[in-house]
This record gives C-alpha cells, structure tokens and sequence, in this order.
C-alpha cells in the first residue's frame, strides 16, 4: 500500500490518527504497535508473520545477551546466533525465495520491498549495539515492535538506531504546532509523488518500451532525465511523507535526502543521497573493518566493499551490483586525485561533472540486462538525433516544463528563499507556508479521487470498505 493509495489517505491514515489521539497517552504505543501489523498484513498476510518473526528473535535475543552480559560464551552464542538468523533471512526472501524486492518495480501499486530491507537492518542495530553496551536493553515488546516496524517508514526509511528512537518510545510529546507542521512536510511529499515522481516514471516508461527505431539520441536522452527525475522525487517524497506523519505522532525522522543532486562530486552525492543506509554501512561495516589502519588499500577495499553492499540493498540482479560498485569506483577514484583538480574548477562545471556521472549510472540502475544497458548507451550517442516521427519533439514538449519545474525543486533555492523573506517578514512566510500546505491538499486530493474514479468509477472511501 503506498502512501498515495486512496485507502492509505482516506481510510488507514484517518483512522489511525483518530484512534491514536483518543487514546489515552499511556497506551498509544500500542496503537501504533498493532497499527504497524495491521497495515504489514494488508500489504501481504504472510509477511506479518516474517515481521513477528523477526521483531521476536531480535527481542528475545536483546533480552539473553543482558542476561548473559558477565557470561562472553553465551552471550558470543546468543549474539552470533541472531546475526545470523536475521542475515539468512534477509538473504533467502530478498534473494532467492521471493523475488519482491527489484527497485525496477518500486513505482507499482504494491510495496516493494515490504519493509523487509529496513527492519531487519534496524533489528541489527539494535542487537550490535547490545552487544557492544552502547544501549540498554528493550523490555517492553510493544515499543520494541514499535521501533522495528514503525508503518512511516515501511517504504523507503529511513533506516534508524534504536538509540535515535528510544526515548521518544517512552516519552515524547504530541502538539498541535507538531501536528501541523508534520502535516505540512506529509502533504509536500504527497505532491512529489503523485505531481512529479509518478510523471516522470510515467515519460520514462513510455520511452524505455519504444521500439529501437524509434529511439533517437533525443528521446534517449529525455528518458534518461526523467528516470534520475523520478528516483529523486520518489525516494525524497516518501522520505517527506514518512518524516511528516512521524512528526505528526510526536516523533522526528532525521532527513534522508538532502538535495542530492545538487552535489559537486559523486562522493558529497554518497552523503546526501539516502543518508541513513549509507550511515548504517558506515557504522556497523565500514568502521569495524580496520578503520585504526591508514593504508590505502585497506580503506579502498571498504569504500568498495560498501557500495558493492548497497547495489545489493537496492535489488537481487546484477546490474544494481555494477551500479553501486562503479559509484564506489568513481568515490575512490576522486578521493586518491580527482577531488584536487575538481575544486579548482568552477561550481557549475563540477555540478555537471556530477549531474553526468549520476545520469550515465543510473542507464546501469534501469535496466537488468547488461545488453539492455548497453544498447541505451549506444541510442544515447549514435543514429540520428530525432526519430523520423518527431515523437522525441512531442515528448519533449510536454515533459520540458515538468523538467524545469521539477530540476529547480530538486535545489533548495525555494527553501532559502523562503528562509530570507521569513527573517525580515515571519508572519507573512507563516501565512504563505499554511496557503502552500492547503492548495497542495485541494490539489492532491483532488487529483486522488479523480484517479480513483477513473479507474474504478467510485468514491475512495467504498473500496475501502
């Protein structure tokens, strides 16, 4: 179910909200708890199962490595043990079993990968760091499960530590002022999605199926464009939508995107560009393997062996591997020589420099095929430069203003702007900002319930029931 899905913003969302607020404070955790298995089984029953799985191995297994805190054996066994478990399961239904987890996918009406990718990371760093005594043990299960499957972040994280969450587990607080302003990034990234993320996967679909005759240096290009597009919009818009309902409910999500793309080298992109898994591999892969050694090809093979790990996070085939190893390449590459000469370059050269570099990997991130791969590569720069149909010339035309509006939203040059103004004049930015958050959610909700007429000639709220 995606956040966008009218049963999502006209049926779950309202309801969890409601039930949650009139709870008293002492039990809301418990809505959320069964609210998080509620929507996992929605998705798919079965799952629900692999999830209670999961979130009952990390717990018990929080619960016996305190125990044995004084007893290294056992809490080495009990530790080992879990790692293990939560690895091969991640490994047999992500890799082998079931095959739900292709980023290809990620823009159809079902949730890929379910979560699976997210709690089962979080589930080991709450175990690590057990082990290691950066954090107490969890005895509570209902906040436990709480933090493992918190529902915000079913669909693209972001991916947190226990101890980024634990106090907000057992005391945070709600507000109307938090209320609204975790409504006003929801609704923000609603926008995204359905304006901007769903467009340009739309483009780029239509021009990805076209016949080789057809694809010209153009409407290769175009394609292109519009696939980075749309990765951005949709990993950022969930990001918004997950910090927002989050906030809504007393919690603050770290922001997982930070204008990417606005990046002067691939490696300042690696630290914008869903900041909290590459953290995660930073913290619990990348240091731990000699980080106290300095030699060069030590801390060579960890870059590569990182970004080796998140193409293989991203999806099971082969080309997501070759994605993120060529990224770790190029990283690697611009930390040995390449960042000298690119910092004394203008901006502009070193943000093109980039904006290239990520538009070539991302033909490598599209497709599955390494034939596939290399015939987009080869449209990209031989034959002729518009199709004898002139269909790259209409695709430009209705995409280009979608392009230019989406590449200035992709910068944060509204938000400092809007910042200046709010410096000298708050209330009118105040006044501005809650106009924005209401056409926005006129305009979404609008375009929802057309949708969903369209497409089954009635009301959101009857397909829920």
């Amino acid at each position: 179910m995606e956040f966008s899905n009218t049963i999502f913003i006209f049926g779950f969302f309202p309801i969890i909200l409601l039930t949650y607020f009139l709870t008293p404070t002492i039990h809301r955790n418990k809505v959320l708890f069964f609210s998080n298995l509620i929507l996992y089984a929605w998705v798919e029953p079965i799952l629900v199962f692999l999830l209670l799985f999961i979130m009952c191995t990390d717990f018990i297994s929080g619960i016996y490595i305190n125990k044995f805190k004084d007893k290294p054996t056992n809490k080495n066994i009990v530790f080992w043990s879990t790692i293990a478990i939560n690895i091969i399961t991640f490994v047999v239904f992500k890799y082998s079993l079931i095959n739900f987890s292709n980023i290809s996918n990620i823009f159809t009406k079902s949730l890929i990968p379910f979560g699976l990718s997210i709690y089962i990371l979080q589930g080991l760093s709450y175990v690590i760091d057990l082990y290691l005594k950066k954090v107490r043990v969890q005895t509570n299960f209902i906040n436990f499960g709480v933090y493992m499957a918190f529902f915000p972040q079913l669909v693209c994280g972001p991916i947190l530590r226990y101890s980024d969450m634990r106090i907000e587990l057992e005391n945070r607080e709600e507000s109307t002022n938090k209320i609204f302003t975790g409504y006003g990034v929801f609704i923000k990234g609603l926008a995204k999605k359905i304006f901007f993320a769903d467009s340009f996967f739309n483009f780029w679909v239509s021009i990805k199926n076209l016949n080789n005759d057809y694809t010209s240096i153009l409407s290769s290009w175009i394609g292109i464009i519009c696939f980075m597009l749309a990765i951005y919009f949709y990993f950022s818009a969930y990001s918004d939508m997950s910090r927002g309902i989050a906030k809504i409910f007393g919690f603050e999500l770290p922001i997982n995107f930070n204008y990417p793309y606005m990046s002067k080298s691939i490696a300042e992109f690696s630290r914008r560009f869903n900041i909290s898994l590459i953290n995660w591999y930073k913290t619990y892969i990348f240091t731990p393997l000699g980080s106290q050694f300095n030699n060069k090809t030590i801390i060579s093979f960890r870059l590569l062996l990182i970004w080796f790990l998140i193409g293989l996070w991203y999806g099971n085939s082969l080309n997501y591997i070759l994605w993120g190893i060529s990224l770790g390449v190029i990283i690697l590459i611009e930390n040995l020589f390449l960042s000298k000469i690119l910092t004394k370059l203008p901006k502009i050269i070193q943000h093109i420099y980039t904006l290239l570099i990520l538009l070539f990997s991302f033909v490598i991130f599209a497709f599955s095929s390494f034939g596939d791969i290399m015939n987009f590569y080869s449209n990209m720069f031989t034959g002729i430069f518009v199709d004898k149909s002139f269909l790259a010339i209409n695709y430009l035309q209705q995409i280009l203003p979608i392009i230019i509006l989406g590449s200035i939203c992709c910068t944060n040059i509204g938000n400092n702007l809007m910042k200046k103004v709010e410096d000298n004049k708050p209330n009118v930015i105040k006044w501005v900002r809650i106009s924005i958050d209401l056409l926005l959610t006129v305009f979404c909700y609008i375009y929802i319930i057309a949708q969903n007429f369209s497409q089954y000639g009635s009301l959101p709220l009857f397909n829920f029931i």
